[in-house]
Formats: C-alpha cells, sequence, structure tokens
C-alpha cells in the first residue's frame, strides 16, 4: 500500500477521539456504589454498583477539542495487530516531528513514554530474564541465533543480551562476573566498526583518510551542530554522528541537527555516491549483494515521484550491518576461539561489534596479547575468509576489569 493510499485509508477508517474531562458522579459523589432499600427501608448488605458511572465513581464530559498527540503514522509499516507500533524508533520520530513543531508538552511526553519502555525492558528482560534464566551452576547460558535477524547478525534469547544500554550506563551488567578465582572479565570492542565498513564499501576518501589518522568524528559532529546554534556535547553528538549512514535525515530534527545532516552528505561525498548506487542496483535487479556474497531481496521497490526510493533505510543499513556485524564479527570471533584453545580462559559471549570474555587470573598477559596479535591479523581474516582487501584499519580496543561493567581500557606500551 502506497502511503498516499495508506493515509487515505487511516481518514476514511478512523473517528477522531475528543477530550473528556471527569466529574464526580452526583448520584454516587464518587464511590461508585449505592445501597438499595429494602421494603422495610433498611439497606441490603452489599452494595450496587452505581448505574450512572457504572461504578467508577466519575462521569466523563466530552470536550470539543481534540484528544491525543494529533500525529498520523506517516507508512504502513506503523501498523500492527493491536493498533500502530509505538517501538523505540517510531517513538523517537514522532518526538523529532513534536520538537520540530515546539510541540513541548508532546515533546515531555513521548520521552517519558520512551523512559517508561526502556525500564520496563530492564525489568522484565533482563532483571526477570537473568533471575529466570541461571542455571543451578550460577552461569547464564544466553542462546545466540543467527538466523532472526534480516542482516544475519546476531540475536539473544533466554535472556536477549543483545538490546542492552551502551557502554557504563547499565548497571545489571555488574552481577556478570569471572568464574574463576581472582579472574577478570574484558570486553573487545571494535572502534567505529559500522562507519570503517561504510568507508570500505564507499571508498569514500574523506572517512578513509579520518579514519587513518584517528580523527575525533564525534568531537566534530559536536562542533558541527553546536557551530549552528545549538550548544552540544561530544557525548551528545555521537547519536548523531554516524545516523545518516543508515537512512536518517534532518526531518524532525532541531535546526542545528538537520544541518548537521545536510553536511554529513556534503563532506562524505563518496558515501553519498554509494548510496545512489545502490538505489540503483535495487532498483534493476531487485536485490542488492555484499562483498561476502551475502544478497539482500527488495522485490516491492520502487522509486517515489520525488526520486527517492522506498525501503532506502535498510537497502542503506543492511550492507553495513551485514558486513560488520554478521560477517567480520563471527570470523573474528572464531578466530580468537582457536588461538585461544590451549586457555582456560573463554569466550562467553558477543554483543553486536563486541566480544567478552572471561579471563583466567594466570592469563591475563595471554590475552590481551591474543588481542594484539589479532589487531594486527585483521586484514588477513578478512582476506581469508571472505577474500576480500579490506583496505581500511580496523581496531578492536578491549577493556578490563572484575566485572563487566567496571571496566578500564587496556593501553598498550607499544
Amino acid at each position: 500500500m502506497s502511503p498516499t493510499d495508506f493515509k487515505r485509508f487511516i481518514n476514511e477508517s478512523s473517528t477522531p477521539v475528543r477530550r473528556t474531562k471527569a466529574v464526580k458522579c452526583s448520584e454516587c459523589r464518587g464511590s461508585g456504589t449505592f445501597y438499595k432499600k429494602k421494603k422495610d427501608g433498611s439497606d441490603f448488605k452489599n452494595p450496587s454498583k452505581c448505574p450512572t458511572c457504572t461504578g467508577n465513581g466519575y462521569v466523563l464530559t466530552e470536550l470539543p477539542k481534540l484528544a491525543g498527540l494529533k500525529f498520523t503514522p506517516p507508512t504502513v509499516g506503523w501498523h500492527s495487530a493491536n493498533g500502530f507500533s509505538t517501538s523505540k524508533s517510531n517513538l523517537e520520530y514522532l518526538e523529532r516531528v513534536a520538537r520540530s513543531k515546539e510541540m513541548h508538552e508532546a515533546v515531555d511526553f513521548l520521552s517519558k513514554i520512551r523512559r517508561l519502555s526502556a525500564v520496563d525492558t530492564y525489568l522484565n528482560s533482563f532483571v526477570d530474564g537473568i533471575r529466570s534464566f541461571v542455571k543451578p551452576d550460577g552461569k547464564l547460558h544466553v542462546r545466540l541465533t543467527q538466523h532472526m535477524t534480516s542482516t544475519g547478525r546476531f540475536s539473544g534469547r533466554d535472556p536477549n543480551m543483545q538490546n542492552m544500554p551502551r557502554g557504563g550506563t547499565f548497571p545489571v551488567k555488574r552481577v556478570f562476573k569471572s568464574r574463576f578465582a581472582g579472574g577478570k572479565i574484558m570486553e573487545a570492542d571494535f572502534a567505529q566498526l559500522e562507519f570503517r565498513v561504510a568507508a570500505f564499501l564507499s571508498q569514500d576518501k574523506v572517512a578513509m583518510k579520518e579514519i587513518e589518522e584517528g580523527f575525533d568524528v564525534h568531537a566534530y559532529t559536536a562542533k558541527v551542530i553546536s557551530e549552528a546554534g545549538q550548544a552540544t556535547t561530544r557525548q551528545e553528538a555521537k547519536a548523531h554522528t554516524f545516523a545518516p549512514l543508515y537512512g536518517a535525515t534532518g526531518f524532525g530534527r532541531s535546526p542545528s541537527e538537520a544541518e548537521y545532516y545536510e553536511h554529513f552528505t556534503d563532506k562524505y561525498k563518496g558515501i553519498a555516491k554509494w548510496h545512489r548506487n545502490l538505489a540503483t542496483e535495487v532498483l534493476t535487479f531487485k536485490k542488492i549483494t555484499t562483498p561476502s556474497g551475502r544478497q539482500f531481496s527488495f522485490p516491492d521497490v520502487k522509486r517515489r515521484k520525488n526520486g527517492t526510493i522506498t525501503n532506502f533505510t535498510a537497502v542503506k543499513n543492511y550492507p553495513v550491518q551485514s558486513f560488520a556485524t554478521a560477517d567480520i564479527v563471527p570470523a573474528v570471533l572464531i578466530e580468537i576461539d582457536d588461538r585461544m584453545r590451549n586457555l582456560q580462559s573463554c569466550i562467553v559471549n558477543s554483543v553486536h561489534d563486541s566480544i567478552v570474555i572471561d579471563i583466567h587470573p594466570n592469563e591475563i598477559g595471554l590475552v590481551l596479547s591474543t588481542i594484539d596479535e589479532i589487531n594486527n591479523s585483521l586484514y588477513h581474516i578478512i582476506l581469508e575468509r571472505f577474500d576480500i582487501g579490506f583496505n581500511v584499519p580496523l581496531l578492536l580496543e578491549p577493556k578490563i576489569g572484575v566485572n563487566w561493567l567496571d571496566q578500564k581500557e587496556v593501553k598498550y606500551d607499544n
């Protein structure tokens, strides 16, 4: 269904809901019940539901003003079995629209709904999930599957540890400790993996030079947004730095943020050209093929009247995410596991672009040396596994600590 047909269908099938005002029921005076009288004038033992307010204690009076945020779902993709999806990305979209229209009450409401959803996920998926699935030996055996996600990267079950908040913002990670007395937990993260993969796939000269020189792209994003009139920290800017890689636009952003999104396209002309080439490829063949041979089918893709194509967010995202986290990460994970075969230390989890290792206290130096060796072998691993000459530097950055949360970055002497 086209966006135009979808909007027409919504308008024809929906009835506007108006705001209501609650007034205390005059019959039961807010109690919701009343006592029927017997023939002798005395009350029955049990109260009855008030028919005027149906037991609520209040009566709703309809007001002229429409209820809700007055947003229309933009595409049929927002439809779900129970109405319209309120996923995190959808709520973020509505919040951006509200912010761009200076709907301050709506922004506040939507941000609180997102926070409520995050707390609900925190409690149900992680707190209750960990409690439910920990084995008698105190270990949590998370199931990783590679056939559930569209891009082929790992998804998790029992519980899903793939959707936890990033970095040091998730205190539940503190409960994950080494099985060895005096052992450590290491998390080795790929630095800006998807941006580096996008630089390789597009061969964008600016991006490749910045990666080679260690350019701080997040600080640069903050600088662009701040100079456009919206003071922003490096941490706040991280949410915007690579968003255009995945089809995000300046729509619904603040004017200063929207200026960065335009700036991204002007700065990384190679990535922008690659995106146009992807659009041509998918329109021509109804599919896109990554360098590793993985293919994604888009049989219904069409070019819109404004020149853009349908499914463009997925068309931009799938090649990057799949090659980065469904191809490169598993290949490196297998290589690390092979090199640690004679150690007691072991890989215990992988979350998107990171690998988590439980380290025996006598093997800390050996595992750190293994990661260092892997960093020097990443080009050869990709070449051997996929017959691809990856000409953009990749880097695993290890952090180590007594648990999965309280960790410090490892600085190699060389």
